[in-house]
């Protein structure tokens, strides 16, 4: 089936006011014993030295680094029907030449076995107990292969030479000499967003809005916490004010989490309409989300899996009339983990006037893809930018050893107590031994991952945004589009695996031009990886001192309370509902197997007898 994700009869302009460790990669062998505690990175040509107290350590690396190509790419069925043809313009402030050519498929793709199982709650049975129902998000990492590295290193080689200073031009700063009267809203919508403390626009919102409201589809790219939630919303609420009906408009995302919160925005800025909402996830009782979205809500706020779900057993759901499909977070969601599900909503979402609406915070391949594509009325605007992260953050890296790096993230949270923190993790199992262990030393605070169950979820969540706790243990599940404002500090206790992933984690701090700092923890087997990262966001992390001697006094508190965490999760199974979710999805994947081989196998016999 062709399906497009971008309609190829475009809709109708309409005026507006006049006025954009890589994989295969092994880790550093040491030459000489790791004792010391104190160490920092001194890099070399083909290695990098550990300066410690008792000497240097020398950590040999390949003498040419490790690449391999970011395996992110969508699948040809998320593009294929791509209309090709319409050309599209973009200045030096931000608009690109798009030229005509053939919808292409990279041969490199996410393996995403563990994505999405959160949403794909027709894929196990209905009416077992709704803890059984858990399945696990896009952020699930137990299992995760590890990510391939998102360009050649080569790419950035000579790049640091043609940077330009651009800390004045924050594209999360709002634009002053801008409003949003200006942009073509509407009276009311405006003193909504007055109501709400948003005076001026931001940088995305201003080159994105009107070309929404002229009828155009957009590709918006801004760094995170610049104001894209609001990018979409107004424009589809300001839309849907001429013609109230439902559903009007439908919001994918990659998380669960991130589905609620653009529901309190959108629930936010609609209520001079009476607007309503629905978010569909998993985790929650699809009888209880048919029941609302049999109401026809405005706007339907979901992840692709469940939404799939209740297309494929409500016949009564229709999104022929949707005016809007929005992807926020595009870049995860175009990835192949999701391309069953897409494509199903996508084929539902049939209107041929249908806006398609993708915003996120990095270009990765599967949206580059998209760009080498000229595709019917399409405007791309990305904020001009010579470094990935706002200049608002102070970055910093802490060298430690691998064995003692629970010592260190102690330490760091107990002189940083007064702060709001969140610590990343690298996996569900690493996220809760975590969380336990500091519980354990006198640390109030509460997990994230995709283990718990969605009320559970919702309850950390809440309890963090609210301050009754100051430390978020999680994993990816809270890196992409939440926005808290009173996070000030951002731990990476685990390095992310891309600059991606970077990115979208430290970009939970230093929120719309406030500050923030974000620390990642290094360990001897994370050197080349983190300069990487820095050659892609092309920053340099500084040393953050700390005193190792202080860090290790609690030691033996420390190692206990660790040993204890893992021994109570062990008792627990913990991971046993994973397991199962998987066997069942093993389970349903081969069923369908099976079956597609008998009808093939009934062609073939049906072919033969005829001939």
């Amino acid at each position: 089936m062709s399906i497009q994700l971008f309609s190829s009869k475009p809709a109708k302009p309409r005026a507006i006011p006049s006025d954009a460790t890589p994989e295969g990669a092994h880790p550093p062998t040491m030459t000489a014993p790791f004792t010391s505690k104190a160490m920092s990175l001194t890099p070399t040509r083909n290695a990098a030295l550990l300066k410690t107290k008792h000497g240097e350590v020398a950590l040999r690396m390949p003498s040419k680094p490790t690449t391999a190509t970011t395996s992110s790419a969508p699948s040809a069925a998320a593009v294929k029907g791509l209309a090709v043809g319409a050309a599209a313009t973009m200045d030096r402030a931000g608009k690109r030449s798009w030229s005509s050519m053939e919808a292409t498929e990279d041969d490199a793709a996410m393996d995403s076995d563990d994505d999405e199982a959160d949403d794909g709650a027709s894929h196990v049975d209905e009416d077992q107990d709704q803890d059984d129902d858990l399945e696990d998000d896009e952020d699930d990492e137990d299992d995760q292969d590890e990510d391939a590295m998102d360009d050649d290193n080569d790419d950035n080689d000579n790049d640091d030479d043609e940077e330009e200073d651009d800390d004045d031009d924050d594209p999360a700063k709002p634009q002053v000499n801008t409003t949003f009267a200006a942009l073509g809203l509407k009276q009311w919508l405006v003193k909504q967003c007055e109501a709400m403390g948003l005076k001026h626009p931001t940088d995305i919102q201003v080159n994105t809005i009107k070309h929404v409201l002229a009828g155009r589809n957009v590709i918006g790219c801004a760094k995170t916490g610049s104001g894209k939630t609001a990018a979409f919303a107004l424009p589809i609420l300001h839309r849907l004010s001429d013609d109230p009906y439902g559903p009007f408009a439908v919001v994918l995302t990659p998380t669960r989490e991130l589905a609620f919160q653009i529901a309190e925005q959108f629930r936010a800025l609609g209520k001079g309409i009476n607007l309503r909402e629905a978010v569909v996830v998993g985790g929650v009782d699809m009888m209880q989300q048919s029941l609302v979205l049999a109401k026809r809500p405005h706007v339907i706020i979901a992840t692709p899996g469940r939404l799939a779900d209740h297309l494929n057993s409500n016949s009564q759901l229709s999104l022929a009339r949707a005016r809007f499909l929005v992807l926020d977070e595009a870049d995860r969601l175009l990835e192949e983990g999701f391309s069953p599900d897409l494509n199903r909503i996508l084929a539902a979402a049939s209107n041929p006037q249908r806006q398609t609406l993708l915003f996120s915070a990095t270009i990765t391949k599967n949206i580059a893809n998209l760009e080498s594509m000229s595709m019917s009325n399409v405007v791309h605007y990305e904020t001009k930018s010579s470094v990935a992260t706002v200049t608002t953050l102070d970055q910093r890296f802490v060298i430690t050893p691998a064995k003692v790096k629970d010592c260190y993230l102690s330490y760091l949270l107990g002189q940083h107590e007064d702060k709001s923190i969140i610590v990343f993790t690298s996996s569900c199992r690493n996220c809760e031994t975590i969380t336990r262990m500091i519980k354990a030393l006198g640390f109030r605070c509460v997990a994230l991952h995709s283990e718990m169950s969605q009320s559970m979820r919702l309850g950390s969540l809440a309890k963090f945004k609210s301050s009754i706790v100051n430390i978020l243990i999680a994993t990816d599940v809270a890196s992409r589009g939440l926005d808290i404002p009173t996070v000030k500090l951002v731990i990476n206790n685990d390095v992310p695996r891309t600059s991606t992933d970077y990115v979208h984690r430290v970009g939970r701090t230093a929120r719309a031009g406030r500050g923030g700092m974000a620390v990642t923890f290094v360990t001897q087997y994370d050197i080349e990886l983190i300069q990487h990262i820095e050659s892609k966001i092309k920053v340099k992390l500084s040393a953050l001192t700390m005193d190792e001697d202080a860090a290790l006094v609690n030691l033996n508190d420390v190692t206990t309370a660790k040993r204890t965490a893992i021994m109570e999760m062990a008792e627990e199974n913990f991971g046993e509902r994973r397991r199962r979710n998987l066997e069942k999805q093993d389970m349903h994947r081969n069923a369908a197997a099976a079956e597609a081989a008998a009808a093939t196998k009934s062609s073939k016999r049906a072919r033969l007898t005829a001939e």
